[in-house]
């Protein structure tokens, strides 16, 4: 991360149930057919399912009201992932938000109203997913949402502007 803040794009940092851009953003959300609260939900239950967790553990996920609590569950019941699930986890994200762009149109709104700007997830406490704590870490989810901002570029080239009006 830390060389691609030279390369002249401005930056914006995300993260937080408020922001859009987070995984932990609240919106509704169907994948896989299945409805969940949000990203970080449904990546979570297939993180779940990967590891066939009993039936306590995808129930005790499920019920979960907000994205906090989803991830306390899950560090609870899978606090080391394995390899296999490591090896495709950052493919199941950028699936499950390209699904999120689909469904959620202040989600689209605010990736298309980011324009060109370097997207950070901003935490300190995650080096892989975020920037980390020193701003050195991969910003995997950052990275995800631009790629999945590009692709919705791409698509839209064809179409009208998106309107400026925020629509849940």
């Amino acid at each position: 991360l830390q060389s691609e803040l030279t390369d002249g794009r401005p930056l914006l940092l995300f993260r937080g149930p408020k922001n859009p851009l987070s995984a932990f953003y609240h919106h509704p959300l169907r994948w896989k057919n299945r409805n969940y609260i949000s990203a970080e939900m449904a990546y979570q239950h297939e993180m779940f399912q990967h590891h066939r967790l009993s039936r306590a553990a995808h129930n005790e996920l499920l019920r979960c009201r907000s994205s906090h609590d989803v991830k306390r569950i899950a560090s609870k019941w899978v606090p080391q992932p394995n390899n296999s699930w490591k090896q495709i986890r950052f493919l199941i994200m950028e699936e499950i938000c390209i699904a999120k762009a689909s469904q959620c149109r202040t989600f689209k709104l605010a990736l298309h109203k980011s324009g060109s700007a370097h997207l950070v997830h901003n935490t300190e406490t995650d080096a892989i997913w975020g920037c980390g704590s020193d701003f050195r870490g991969t910003n995997m989810m950052g990275h995800i949402l631009m790629k999945v901002r590009q692709r919705q570029n791409e698509y839209n080239n064809n179409f009208p502007p998106l309107p400026t009006q925020n629509e849940p």
